[in-house]
């Protein structure tokens, strides 16, 4: 009876209590044996079925198909394998969409960060970047010029961290 409501393998185990209690029980080693078959075969249909979600995509199906196949066939290394592959496959699925996910956030943040590199200066800004390349060019050859240029960008745009950083590197006027 326990085979018709789908438990075979608890109907397996009143079975082998059977034939413990009686080995010359006349049908006890059948039903053991049938049972068995049937249970493996349960086991590598749901195994199959399990396989076939995993290649879909389909881990949390497949981990479900392989845990009620490992019920029907609990012995079996194959399949606690798989689950284990199973759930190691999500982990690196979750870790990649998570990675990919971060990537992408950097990529608008660098995309915005151009458009705002990218966008016209004002004429105050533009003015301010060309003593400033007039600056650097002059580091070298008349630091005393350079300083007084960085100054002036300063002036113009108090921010300007590169003119701060130079003006910051240069040594103090005489």
């Amino acid at each position: 009876m326990l085979e018709q409501a789908g438990e075979g393998h608890a109907a397996l185990q009143q079975w082998l209590i059977v034939d413990a209690l009686d080995s010359n029980h006349p049908t006890a080693r059948a039903q053991i044996s049938a049972l068995q078959l049937t249970l493996k075969q349960r086991s590598a249909q749901l195994m199959a079925q399990g396989q076939d979600a995993r290649r879909r995509g389909r881990s949390r199906t497949a981990r479900k198909l392989f845990l009620q196949a490992l019920a029907a066939d609990p012995d079996n290394d194959e399949l606690r394998q798989l689950l284990v592959d199973t759930e190691s496959s999500k982990q690196l699925a979750a870790l990649e969409r998570r990675r990919a996910k971060a990537a992408s956030k950097s990529r608008l943040r660098d995309e915005q960060a151009l458009q705002t590199v990218a966008a016209p200066l004002s004429p105050r800004a533009r003015k301010a970047e060309t003593l400033y390349q007039n600056a650097i060019d002059a580091l070298e050859d008349d630091p005393a010029r350079a300083r007084g240029l960085l100054e002036q960008v300063l002036q113009l745009v108090p921010t300007h961290l590169g003119a701060r950083a130079y003006l910051d590197s240069l040594p103090a006027a005489p």
